[in-house]
């Protein structure tokens, strides 16, 4: 069994209802880390590999994160693959400059899965880069170093989510591509 985590700051507390609705609905534990706003969007972003330790603190077990104003549609997979520690999947807005999401991510209850969030975090401190590339850049030393087990997810999430959907003004995509 897996654990669903998001983060939010007081601007998306809006779209927790519909996560605990769905999560209750699909039988899945669900938690959410609330954070303090800085103020900016594209700030508040990278506050996600924090939300992720401290949600590692508390939660045992994979944990499948999503943005928080995503879409949960349908009842997420687990991945098949016995040994991992991170699970990723394309970026679903084919225009981003990043191929990988951070919008949607598997974290196996792993040293090496903690020590990546930690490298990201430390990325995120000393760069001015958004959460994406960030988190690019610590994927690609950690496996560089032969530190960390990548996986390629794409089919326990495919059809069950939708990026931003809970935001109509927003840029909406699914795995499938862009609406």
């Amino acid at each position: 069994m897996f654990t669903i985590v998001t983060f939010c700051t007081p601007e998306y507390e809006d779209c927790i209802e519909h996560f605990e609705r769905k999560c209750h609905e699909f039988e899945l534990p669900y938690s959410n880390i609330k954070l303090s706003s800085t103020g900016k969007w594209g700030q508040n972003t990278r506050l996600k590999p924090k939300a992720l330790i401290s949600a590692r603190e508390h939660v045992r077990g994979p944990i499948l994160y999503l943005d928080i104003d995503s879409l949960l549609v349908n009842k997420p997979g687990s991945p098949s693959q016995h040994k991992w520690d991170i699970g990723t999947i394309r970026n679903p807005r084919v225009e981003h400059k990043t191929k990988v999401s951070s919008q949607c991510m598997w974290i196996n209850d792993t040293r090496p899965a903690l020590d990546l969030l930690f490298m990201w975090d430390t990325i995120v401190f000393h760069s001015t880069a958004p959460d994406h590339p960030c988190l690019a850049k610590a994927l690609s030393v950690a496996a560089a170093r032969g530190d960390i087990t990548l996986i390629t997810v794409e089919e326990t999430v495919k059809k069950c989510w939708k990026f931003n959907g809970q935001r109509p003004n927003r840029s909406q995509a699914t795995l499938e591509g862009a609406l």
